[in-house]
């Protein structure tokens, strides 16, 4: 990552070797003048002298294209609504606009006159105009040293460095241990239960009906935030706490899930059925450099991804379901926990993250996620 950034920034920097301070006009030149360069279907960089440069990768675009890039320098100039804050100074246009690519490209802007916080340099990202809408781009990386922010561009148009709000903090310290608890049968309220222990929940015998609990929370305008919502809380394992220097952040999360119970003896289902995904984009500081890994969890009940019905059994504070897209006889600390009026399914899942070490290994950490669903 830091090779990818040095070599990025070269084709940032001004040329300097030509001596032109006592020449006269016409030789001075704009440096806020638009610069156009036809990029072919094999490729091609673009860049300019104020500090952005994209280089297109071959098939980004169908056919010869003439691309042009010009320095905007105001957050009025960016078309619709961000999440977050538009960093004025880092805004250009760049036509064709509102042009999806065929593969995205590669962008690198130069933060060199905005100083941010620990806190803004976590949060950093593009925000691109796209044919639908604004496109932010979340998986990037940026060099404290030479203020570069490097990510992928999905789209040609007006763009620019943001700084998002939509983040989730990763928790200090380690998870709660989950209590489990007796979901009561259809139509009956789920009982928490600290102990861990599953309750009698009355007499042993099915009842009909079912108990569905959701969950949906991110980015697009008809979700809730997942920060405002408080459907998921994460924490990181030892491994990877003790690899990142200062406070580590899921940026942009997404989580969409249902799971439906049935079949219910002695107060607890027998059947269930469902799919919840848990995305993101963790920040982390590694020495002079913000680094981001991908965060994707997804479990569905059945298996080959598509969700179907399996067998589900309660042991202490353990889901377990007979057959899920995470293999059989998977194993997940639960609790249901009252709140409000309704009720709180809690579910612990874990995802690896693998840490790239200096002589080539690699190391994996764990992120524990608790997926808060509502009934």
């Amino acid at each position: 990552m830091r090779k990818q950034a040095l070599l990025f920034l070269a084709l940032l920097v001004p040329m300097t070797g030509c001596e032109q301070v006592s020449q006269e006009l016409p030789f001075d030149v704009d440096p806020d003048a638009p610069i156009s360069k036809s990029i072919s279907p094999s490729g091609g960089t673009i860049s300019t002298p104020e500090g952005l440069a994209i280089r297109f990768p071959s098939g980004s675009l169908s056919s010869p294209t003439q691309v042009t890039v010009a320095y905007k320098g105001s957050a009025a100039a960016f078309p619709g609504e961000v999440e977050g804050e538009l960093i004025p100074e880092s805004i250009y246009e760049v036509t064709p606009r509102a042009v999806l690519l065929n593969a995205p490209a590669q962008l690198g802007i130069r933060l060199a006159a905005r100083t941010l916080t620990d806190d803004e340099q976590l949060r950093v990202g593009f925000a691109v105009e796209g044919p639908s809408g604004p496109l932010m781009v979340e998986d990037v990386s940026y060099d404290l040293t030479s203020g570069l922010v490097l990510g992928p561009l999905p789209a040609l148009g007006v763009l620019g460095v943001r700084i998002a709000e939509d983040v989730i903090p990763i928790e200090e310290g380690q998870p709660p241990d989950l209590g489990g608890g007796n979901f009561g049968g259809e139509g009956a309220p789920a009982q928490p239960n600290p102990q861990g222990t599953a309750g009698s929940g009355g007499a042993e015998q099915a009842a009909t009906g079912s108990q569905v609990f959701t969950v949906n929370c991110g980015p697009d305008a008809d979700q809730p935030r997942c920060l405002d919502s408080d459907a998921l809380k994460i924490w990181a394992s030892l491994t990877v706490q003790d690899r990142f220097q200062g406070d580590l952040i899921l940026i942009g999360p997404r989580v969409e899930g249902t799971i439906t119970f049935s079949d219910f003896v002695g107060g607890n289902p027998t059947q269930a059925q469902g799919t919840f995904r848990v995305t993101g984009i963790l920040r982390v500081k590694v020495g002079q450099s913000v680094a981001s890994y991908e965060v994707d969890e997804v479990l569905t009940t059945g298996s080959g991804g598509v969700p179907s019905p399996t067998g589900v059994q309660i042991s202490g504070a353990n889901l377990i379901f007979q057959n899920t897209s995470e293999g059989v006889n998977e194993s997940f600390p639960f609790g249901l926990v009252a709140q409000g009026t309704g009720i709180r399914l809690i579910v612990k899942a874990v995802e690896e993250v693998e840490l790239e070490n200096d002589d080539g290994t690699t190391t994996t950490g764990e992120m524990v996620i608790h997926l808060r669903l509502r009934r």
